[in-house]
């Protein structure tokens, strides 16, 4: 596995990245004359910014993970002092602590300034395979289960169609139009759940299949003590880069899905601080959807694991990674069973 990069103590990219991003902010602030971060009572920070109002986000691109931050314009306004100065500074400083580097002087995540003040932390495949070796975990789930949340709130009615009744047919009281809605917007919801219930249950009869067949080792759990994740074995670490450490998952169904589950795991672990709600339905659907393309565009048996068993095994790996957050956000987030098969 690659050393260095610290991983294990941080939930996701984001959360890592925040710290670095307020050091280096700590940092630069006597040099450009700022006092010093210093938290009163009240909650004020004196440099006027701590991690909870650094603003972060991921930007939505399948063909790299990258993250951006506009605080250079927020500091700016505080200190009257000029976007880039301060844009410049605090990558400079960020390069200066080499937090994007591990003891092998390997890049893990590249930062530069981008017009007209922009940090754009973009991680290198070494980053990515990082983190994606860190969400399969090895004897020991990395990803913990969160206490269960309230029921999301019911959505508005579904609009009563302009279609008039047929000739001769008495208008239904309006309490059986409110249930035949209801019961319209249950069937729906109940269809996409299933969707997602059966992408779980087929990544988890994929990862029975791969064991069997040798091509990874799993320690598959008591079902009936257990939640549905195994413990992947080996290969250890998943072979996900090349010898001259190229991602191997290069197909953009891959790159999509790698996406969304970073994506994910942000808002699971590192939600925004403006509390926004998310629609875990609508992300669960949209996670099941991408790995079903990435399963019909990116083969793993035949002779992709007869030619190249470590492609083979990188799909499998993200299949591991995959499954486990379906379960996450089934259970902890919708309330609902994931399967194991249907």
């Amino acid at each position: 596995m690659n050393e260095g990069l610290p991983v294990a103590e941080y939930s996701t990219i984001k959360h890592l990245l925040l710290l670095w991003l307020q050091e280096a902010i700590d940092s630069i602030g006597p040099s450009l004359g700022i006092p010093g971060p210093h938290i009163f009572s009240n909650g004020v920070v004196e440099n006027g910014v701590n991690t909870r109002t650094l603003a972060l986000y991921q930007v939505k691109d399948e063909t790299k993970i990258l993250y951006v931050s506009p605080i250079a314009l927020k500091l700016s306004k505080l200190w009257g002092i000029p976007i880039t100065d301060i844009a410049t500074a605090i990558a400079r400083e960020l390069l200066r602590l080499n937090v994007a580097q591990n003891t092998d002087n390997e890049q893990y995540c590249m930062v530069k300034v981008v017009a007209p003040g922009l940090i754009h932390f973009q991680l290198s495949d070494l980053g990515i395979s990082a983190w994606l070796q860190r969400l399969v975990g090895h004897g020991k789930s990395k990803v913990k289960s969160l206490p269960c949340p309230p029921c999301p709130p019911c959505p508005p009615p579904l609009p009563h169609s302009p279609t008039p009744p047929l000739p001769h047919s008495p208008t239904p009281p309006l309490s059986t139009q409110h249930s035949a809605l209801s019961t319209q917007y249950s069937a729906l919801k109940e269809s996409q759940l299933f969707a997602v219930q059966y992408a779980h249950a087929r990544c988890c009869s994929l990862l029975r299949l791969a064991h069997r067949e040798g091509a990874i080792a799993l320690v598959e759990p008591d079902r009936d003590t257990s939640p549905a994740r195994w413990s992947l074995v080996s290969p250890n670490p998943i072979p996900w880069l090349t010898s001259d450490k190229k991602l191997r998952l290069v197909h953009p169904a891959e790159r999509a899905l790698i996406s969304h589950l970073f994506a994910l795991q942000d808002n699971i672990y590192c939600p925004y601080p403006s509390g926004r709600e998310i629609n875990w339905e609508k992300t669960a659907l949209t996670l099941s959807d991408l790995f079903e393309t990435f399963y019909r565009r990116c083969r793993i048996w035949g002779e992709v694991k007869k030619e190249d068993l470590c492609l083979a095994q990188a799909r499998l790996g993200l299949l591991v990674v995959t499954q486990t957050l379906l379960r996450l956000v089934l259970q902890d987030f919708l309330g609902v069973f994931a399967p194991l098969e249907l």
